[in-house]
């Protein structure tokens, strides 16, 4: 039987139970690629994930990827492509393109360049041409430009697979029914059986704020054991070649068969679906998509408050439920009211849990935004833990978790004994605090890192000033730093709880003693961070936003990677899309591969030192972005801006805070000459440009009496600022720097 490689997608923090998903659906070794899964099977499998798969937002059969340097590459490359494999002659298609290069700057262009190519396959072999069909296409052609890469596919998704068919009438900020379906399921609500055959009891479900129904259709649908696909209107496979009418015809009677066999044993074990919403009208609308879901009679929907529900008034709906999960999707504020309304409602769901007489034995879930100006809903000393984050369209959420009492795990009181360590040595008392302390960061910054998917973080940094040293994680790895001790500490002392460091880290952490690096920070001048501590040549390569990076922790003071400069290095690639990038003062190069990453038309890297420019090149390699676009140079910076022969429409100013080199034309001190170096570097700009300048030097100031009034600053320190490194804020410092336009 022949295979084919099928892409699939789902929303941010969903791509890990997807997998999980995918292999209970017969997909062998799915494979992981930050939120998207890659899988090799037939046409009848990736048809079967269609339907079937509750989590996925599209699936893709992968067809070729192509050159996208020029037009001539991308039409030869597209009519190679067998389309009558997928696309009737004389039916219609959609492409869906995305990305940018230096030649296709809008996406409308690339989609047409492609159709026209599909065009001239059909007439160059005396076929009747497809035509365009924006709203029901028989096929979606899916394009994205990735670098030097453009991925061609065909989108067996339709309009996406989250529609169902059954919501034609929702609320204000309807909750995606394929990202209800993935919450579901991290509550451990109730889990697919692997056989298909539907679970005949299951928990009590309740959604008090339900709006359109959305948690308990999809909940319905998994205990009724119905398809996703069954009644979804935008489907593509009936009208794909690759896939027989027998094929198709199999699969829908299996649909179908399963559906009538789960509804009628959830008829005979009824499951409590119930949903109370205040409005009138969405109550209605609500009943009607639970009736368009095949659901009618298996699931409650009835007009009620909050406010009622705390003040314990009866509901027949809830008569003899003694525990059960409540879930719901409160509104947060953005989109559907006030932020004093959110509040009152989060108390409200936290009192029902917490006090009502009705909710004692009941299991809660909640979702709230996590986004910077939105509070935190439920700290964890009242009960609530985060259990997962997730996105809801472009708003980062967060799933928060409540237990009754009775099912709690109780909390420590006394001070744990000291855990001997793996040579046999314990760790004294006196290091309790540090383990303690240790432990607590790696479960404060726990939901951050799994959202933003973070392999390298700072866990510590001298948070306690016995223990005077910062801890990095960089994958399996522990990069350790010492602060010189100042003259007032006894050497001896100070070895001694370097040495219940080098103990304690290992038990907490878990990682081979062969893993853990340590060096010894001192007050630095210039580029002395930067020299080479020892010559044992062991990269390691990380992951960072979906980009690969070399470290080097034996060697070096500093790894080769910035772990403060996350979120700028972030929103580089978010303003590099089809501009110039200049990155001076580069290190290693990460912020020009960022650029890279980010769309950036072409990228001119500068540093003084030879082995960090060679470092920044094998980091550009390394994520399949070629040199004839990306520029190194080697040289004095202060130098080069004088005689710079180009200007730049992005810039990134890093500058070190003092630098003696000898191959410098002159010695720098940023803060007497930050003001000089910025009205050079900004002549550099192209009109509209933006430069980006960072400085760690805590006491460092901006002279803004030296600077030119018609700049537009914008302080960028808070923002940019990574939970991490919240103890190093004074440190950091980011200004977002434009010409004012008149």
């Amino acid at each position: 039987m022949a295979q084919y490689r099928f892409l699939v997608t789902a929303p941010r923090g969903v791509a890990a139970i997807l997998c999980d998903e995918l292999r209970q659906l017969g997909v062998d070794q799915p494979r992981r690629h930050r939120e998207q899964v890659w899988f090799d099977g037939s046409i009848e499998l990736g048809s079967r994930v269609c339907l079937w798969s509750r989590l996925a937002s599209r699936v893709v059969l992968f067809l070729r990827q192509i050159d996208p340097a020029t037009l001539d590459s991308i039409r030869d490359g597209v009519r190679a492509i067998p389309w009558r494999e997928h696309l009737r002659p004389g039916g219609t298609l959609r492409v869906d393109f995305m990305g940018t290069n230096d030649l296709i700057r809008h996406t409308l262009f690339g989609a047409q360049s492609v159709k026209d190519a599909i065009v001239d396959h059909y007439r160059e072999r005396g076929l009747e041409r497809p035509s365009v069909d924006l709203d029901q296409p028989d096929s979606r052609v899916y394009v994205r430009i990735d670098g030097n890469r453009a991925t061609i596919g065909l989108d067996l998704s339709g309009g996406g697979l989250h529609r169902r068919g059954y919501r034609l009438e929702s609320g204000a900020a309807p909750l995606r029914e394929n990202l209800a379906a993935a919450i579901l399921r991290f509550t451990h609500w109730q889990h697919q059986p692997v056989q298909g055959e539907p679970l005949t009891q299951g928990e009590p479900l309740l959604d008090p704020l339900c709006g359109s129904g959305t948690f308990l259709i999809e909940a319905g649908m998994m205990a009724a054991d119905i398809a996703p696909g069954l009644h979804r209107q935008e489907n593509p496979l009936p009208h794909w070649p690759a896939l027989t009418n027998a094929s198709w015809q199999q699969l829908q009677a299996e649909m179908v068969a399963r559906a009538q066999t789960g509804l009628d044993r959830l008829v005979r074990f009824p499951q409590p679906l119930i949903g109370f919403e205040i409005d009138a009208r969405t109550v209605t609308k609500a009943q009607a998509n639970v009736a368009r879901a095949g659901l009618a009679g298996c699931i409650r929907i009835e007009q009620s408050s909050l406010e009622q529900l705390l003040a314990a008034v009866p509901h027949q709906a809830l008569a003899g439920l003694t525990q059960g999960l409540l879930l719901t999707n409160p509104p947060y504020g953005h989109r559907s009211g006030a932020m004093d309304r959110v509040h009152t409602i989060q108390a409200q769901l936290h009192d029902l849990l917490s006090r009502s007489s009705l909710f004692q034995g009941w299991r809660g879930a909640v979702i709230s935004c996590a986004e910077e100006e939105s509070p935190t809903p439920f700290p964890e000393q009242t009960g609530w833990q985060a259990i997962q984050s997730l996105n809801n369209g472009p708003l980062v959420c967060q799933l928060w978790s409540w237990q009754p009492r009775q099912s709690r795990r109780p909390i420590a009181t006394t001070t744990p004994p000291p855990q001997p360590a793996a040579n046999g040595v314990e760790a004294p008392l006196a290091a309790v605090d540090f383990a303690n302390r240790l432990r607590n960061n790696r479960q404060r910054l726990k939901s951050w890192l799994r959202r933003e998917e973070i392999q390298c973080y700072r866990l510590y940094d001298a948070d306690l000033p016995e223990y005077a040293v910062a801890i990095d994680i960089y994958g399996e790895h522990v990069h350790i730093q010492e602060y010189q001790a100042p003259s007032s500490i006894d050497p001896a002392k100070a070895a001694e709880r370097l040495q219940q460091v080098l103990i304690t880290v290992p038990q907490v952490l878990d990682v081979a003693p062969t893993h853990i690096h340590l060096k010894t920070r001192a007050p630095q001048k210039g580029s002395s961070q930067y020299r080479k501590m020892a010559d044992v040549g062991q990269l390691l390569t990380v992951t960072e936003g979906g980009l690969q990076f070399l470290v080097n922790l034996p060697d070096y003071l500093d790894s080769g990677l910035f772990l403060d400069h996350r979120r700028t290095r972030a929103l580089i690639r978010e303003l590099a899309s089809g501009g110039s990038f200049l990155n001076l003062f580069a290190y290693t190069g990460s912020a020009s591969v960022y650029a890279a990453a980010g769309g950036a038309r072409r990228t001119t890297t500068v540093d003084l030192s030879h082995t960090y420019l060679d470092w920044a090149r094998r980091n550009m390699g390394l994520n399949g972005f070629q040199e004839q676009r990306h520029s190194f140079i080697e040289a004095d910076c202060l130098a080069w801006i004088a005689a710079a022969p180009e200007r730049y429409d992005l810039i990134f100013l890093d500058p070190p805070t003092f630098s003696n080199s000898k191959k410098m034309s002159s010695h720098l001190d940023l803060q007497r000459d930050h003001a000089a170096l910025l009205m050079r570097t900004m002549e550099l700009l192209n009109p509209g440009g933006i430069l980006l300048f960072s400085s760690n030097y805590a006491r460092f100031k901006l002279d803004r009496p030296a600077l030119p009034d018609g700049w537009d600053y914008q302080d960028l320190s808070r923002a940019t600022l990574s939970p991490d490194f919240n103890r190093k804020a004074r440190h950091h410092h980011c200004w977002r720097i434009q010409r004012v336009v008149k």
